[in-house]
């Protein structure tokens, strides 16, 4: 493995640590902790949180470019929008669901990230 391999490697880790604490913290109803748990593992990427969930779904395809980075904000949006499902947010909650969907089209996603990007309980009262 080279160092860049090792490298992403670790970036997605940290992504996927974040997104099960952020899925932990949401559970306990500690929204504002879990969105920053997002922020955070983004931001282990180089993406601010606060950027991706103001751009359309369409412009966020074209920025990211490459499946596995598309795969990997795609989790990290749905979690918050489980997050703002749980806030009672649910217009944010829906937006940011179908920004998600929208970067998973016609990709295949990565093994590290099936349980990530699983169907939820959560999701099911959701309606989704």
């Amino acid at each position: 493995m080279s160092l860049r391999d090792d490298v992403i490697f670790r970036v997605i880790h940290q992504l996927i640590e974040a997104l099960a604490k952020a899925a932990g913290l949401r559970r306990k109803n500690e929204h504002a902790a879990a969105a920053q748990a997002i922020a955070d593992g983004l931001s282990s990427m180089g993406l601010s949180l606060e950027v991706l969930a103001r751009i359309d779904a369409d412009s966020l395809v074209t920025l990211l470019g490459d499946p596995p980075k598309r795969a990997l904000v795609a989790a990290a949006l749905l979690e918050l929008a489980r997050v703002r499902a749980a806030e009672g947010d649910v217009a944010a909650s829906t937006m940011l669901r179908a920004t998600s969907s929208r970067l998973l089209e016609g990709i295949v996603v990565p093994d590290l990230l099936r349980e990530a990007l699983a169907h939820t309980p959560e999701d099911a009262r959701m309606g989704w």
